[in-house]
């Protein structure tokens, strides 16, 4: 039973590594999307922001808004009729708060972001 539980949780840290992967590799293809739709955000860098749920910022006529971009890119060309939304999960055999209700968290809003094949070479 022991070496299962090490098992899953070498999975689930690798999962998160290469999510994380994925997600710097999106984010440049992003950006150019939005700059031709003439939509101006700050792709936030600061790690301590980033933890707070934060990957764009938005200035809209002086008022912040802090959006946790969240894209399905296990699914790629699969148009998949919902999205998973962490209201918890374990660390260490320990039940912690998920990012959407996490207090700590200062997101405003959400993207939710499907990939097509057109995206497969960056992934």
């Amino acid at each position: 039973m022991i070496f299962i539980s090490l098992h899953l949780h070498f999975i689930l840290m690798s999962f998160f590594q290469r999510d994380l992967t994925k997600e710097k590799l999106l984010a440049p293809y992003l950006d150019a999307k939005y700059a031709e739709l003439n939509l101006s955000f700050e792709r936030v860098d600061n790690l301590k922001l980033q933890k707070k749920g934060v990957d764009l910022i938005y200035n809209h006529n002086g008022k912040l808004f802090f959006i946790d971009e969240k894209a399905q890119l296990d699914y790629i060309n699969k148009s998949l009729p919902t999205f998973i939304f962490e209201l918890s999960y374990l660390k260490n055999g320990v039940e912690k708060m998920g990012w959407l209700l996490d207090k700590d968290k200062i997101t405003t809003h959400y993207f939710l972001l499907l990939a097509f094949t057109h995206l497969m070479q960056l992934i």
